[in-house]
């Protein structure tokens, strides 16, 4: 399912939209306990334009499968943060690396899962896809891609964030 990548270049380049970050997001279930839990991907350098994660979440991991989680989270694994969390989708696992700790005013996080957006594309073998873009436009951006859109993609209003998806 999803858009193909190349929607989010088309954004960046050809509608000259700034504040566009491509997004991944899955059911996963940590292998551990069970436990059914929100993987999100993303790009951490134009996921800043748009969420407001901690500034620099990105930038701490060499692991191919970094893992960002709330501290909640950190709490519950935390015998087990060591060894990597175990993450499983359509069958198959993966040992995701516990690289950094995000931070929120709320529980927003508790049940979500953060990493990049190459090791989420791999890990749930979407190849070129991603599930949605997230923008933030203005309506002059809005109407111009709305009315150049590519078929099968369209554009929902979400809480006042815009969001392309197919």
């Amino acid at each position: 399912g999803g858009i193909n990548q190349r929607v989010f270049t088309w954004l960046k380049v050809e509608m000259r939209i700034y504040d566009a970050t491509p997004v991944i997001e899955a059911r996963v279930v940590i292998v551990d306990d069970g436990q059914s839990v929100k993987l999100l991907g993303v790009d951490p350098l134009s996921d800043r334009r748009i969420r407001s994660l901690d500034s620099n979440w990105g930038m701490n991991s060499v692991s191919a499968f970094p893992l960002f989680v709330s501290p909640s989270t950190q709490q519950r694994y935390a015998n087990i943060v060591d060894s990597g969390l175990n993450l499983s989708f359509g069958g198959s696992n993966k040992t995701f690396t516990i690289s950094g700790i995000l931070q929120s005013d709320s529980d927003v996080l508790d049940n979500v899962l953060v990493t990049d957006i190459a090791a989420a594309q791999v890990f749930l073998n979407l190849k070129e896809n991603i599930s949605y873009v997230d923008l933030r436009v203005n309506q002059e951006e809005l109407e111009r891609i709305q009315s150049s859109l590519p078929l099968g993609v369209y554009l929902t209003d979400l809480n006042s964030k815009n969001h392309v998806e197919g």
